[in-house]
């Protein structure tokens, strides 16, 4: 029923308010604490992502605020996805898409925070994990990048704020790993948060 509802938007594109409140409805039972361990199903999920791409305004925000409210996400696959959207969105001309990134990028960073307990718990391969802290990297990169490309100070300052929320993950990384140009970047953006002040 769910995804038919979703199917027949992407088809046809003539149920916009019918998607937009099936959007929330879901995002009321994904932000309930007590539905914390809650996910999408793959092939859901995949669709979410699918309508993300092909959709703009209310739905492409409600799709957004959707995904950041998975609770904990252990498919490298889908944590991929969600760091693409991310990085794809956090320069919309659209000022609430932008804040509906803001929230899944602080989701995404909270996710990298407790991996390593998840990990314990779900018992997956060490190649899958460093699949995550890949992701999270390449997105911080895409966003460092764009911050420094763009010249609409409104954007910059959004892409600012979430690069914010990922520089004590990102360091922590970077020193793990001994990665002198990373840290370097970190350094960049704390110049540029303190210019912004």
């Amino acid at each position: 029923m769910n995804k038919q509802v979703l199917l027949n938007y992407l088809k046809e594109k003539n149920n916009e308010e019918e998607v937009i409140s099936l959007l929330k409805e879901q995002k009321k039972v994904l932000a309930n604490p007590k539905n914390a361990s809650l996910t999408l199903k793959n092939d859901y999920f995949s669709l979410i992502i699918k309508l993300l791409r092909k959709s703009k305004g209310k739905i492409k925000y409600n799709a957004i605020i959707l995904i950041s409210n998975i609770g904990f996400c252990m498919d490298a696959k889908n944590f991929h996805e969600m760091c693409k959207i991310a990085a794809e969105s956090s320069s919309d001309k659209d000022g609430d898409i932008r804040h509906a990134c803001f929230h899944l990028i602080k989701n995404l960073n909270s996710l990298i925070k407790i991996l390593p307990i998840i990990n314990t718990i779900k018992k997956t391969s060490e190649a899958e994990v460093n699949l995550f802290y890949e992701y999270f990297r390449n997105l911080f990169y895409r966003l460092y990048s764009l911050f420094f490309k763009l010249d609409d100070n409104i954007i910059r300052k959004s892409i600012l704020r979430s690069l914010g929320i990922m520089l004590p993950k990102i360091y922590g990384m970077a020193e793990f790993w001994n990665d002198r140009e990373e840290m370097s970047m970190v350094s960049r953006i704390k110049d540029e948060m303190s210019k912004m002040l």
